[in-house]
């Protein structure tokens, strides 16, 4: 089967070679599986409608790894294709849940390194208090 990449005016595919030098074909989310990942990217292929949506997603659509920031495709803090229209790419943000279970940890670490110098100075004041209290006679 032909691999063509569904991106904008993008005419890459497997019968011409000369084209896709260093061009891998990374498959669409389908969107059973990813709804929200699928609707993106058919959003930033620019198509219209009628020739892209997520009713004739299948698993031979295909984005070619030339419409990505990475030229090795999709990475975590870039999964989708660069928008067709030349608008400005977003990093991909954490949910919030991710972003405040980080904070919470962070915080939490903070707490526990606050507590232990908290003990560790309260030990060497009852050494010293009782160094002190010892006789010398």
């Amino acid at each position: 089967m032909v691999k063509t990449c569904s991106w904008g005016t993008c005419n890459s595919d497997t019968r011409h070679p000369d084209r896709i030098q260093n061009v891998a074909f990374i498959p669409f989310p389908k969107p059973k599986t990813n709804w929200e990942k699928c609707l993106r990217w058919v959003k930033a292929c620019g198509r219209p409608h009628s020739q892209l949506n997520p009713a004739n997603i299948d698993r031979h659509k295909f984005v070619c790894t030339k419409h990505f920031v990475s030229k090795d495709g999709p990475t975590e803090e870039f999964p989708d294709p660069l928008p067709a229209d030349g608008s400005i790419v977003k990093k991909n943000r954490p949910h919030w849940r991710q972003r405040h279970a980080l904070s919470q940890s962070r915080y939490n670490l903070a707490n526990s390194v606050t507590i232990t110098i908290l003990i560790l100075l309260a030990t060497n004041l009852i050494a010293i208090v009782s160094v002190k209290s010892i006789p010398y006679n």
